[in-house]
């Protein structure tokens, strides 16, 4: 192709679906800023879950590189009934996709795109993120649903669910992890005084 290319080979339980809620092998370098994860898995009843990676690491690029590992080829055997997601460089759905997408450290805000494909009619879609105990303190997540205009903050919340239609089913979600906005909200300058009961 006359360009460098880079081959990645994959750990063996990669060859496989992942399992909702499968236990990731830990980083060897230590949790912080410059070095996290958060897992989300993607469930619907009846059908199999998978979980992907978004993470940050000071190595790690906007495209593909030894900190990602993309998704493993789909299996030859059809299934009737399918669910399957990834995270992609952009809504589109198009290109590679990642089990784990990794980037370079937030100093702005970044977005990861979480693709989920299915052809289950009129059926809930959970996307669960099960902790967010690698997470900095002072980086804020969010998940939006362009498509209802949905926002929830990943902090104070567990999951997101919507509904598939009657046809096959593409719904692109997106992640954006930022820095907290150095000002918070104060209230000053306010006294309580007692009252009688009943004023």
């Amino acid at each position: 192709v006359r360009k460098n290319c880079t081959l990645q080979f994959p750990p063996p339980s990669l060859a496989a679906p992942a399992r909702a809620g499968a236990a990731r092998s830990t980083p060897s370098e230590p949790v912080g800023a410059d070095n996290w994860r958060l897992n989300v898995v993607v469930s619907s009843p009846g059908l199999k879950g998978t979980q992907q990676s978004l993470r940050v690491h000071t190595g790690a690029e906007a495209d593909l590189d030894p900190y990602d590992v993309a998704q493993p080829p789909a299996s030859v055997r059809p299934e009737s009934v399918y669910l399957k997601s990834a995270f992609y460089a952009n809504n589109s759905g198009v290109g590679m996709a990642y089990v784990d997408d990794a980037r370079g450290p937030v100093q702005s805000p970044q977005e990861w795109h979480l693709v989920i494909r299915t052809n289950a009619q009129n059926q809930p879609v959970t996307v669960s993120w099960p902790s967010l105990a690698q997470l900095p303190r002072g980086l804020v997540a969010t998940l939006v649903d362009p498509v209802t205009g949905q926002r929830q903050y990943m902090r104070t919340t567990t999951s997101y669910t919507f509904r598939t239609g009657s046809e096959v089913t593409e719904r692109a979600l997106k992640i954006i992890v930022q820095p907290k906005p150095a000002g918070a909200l104060t209230v000053t300058g306010v006294t309580a005084t007692a009252v009688s009961r009943g004023v």
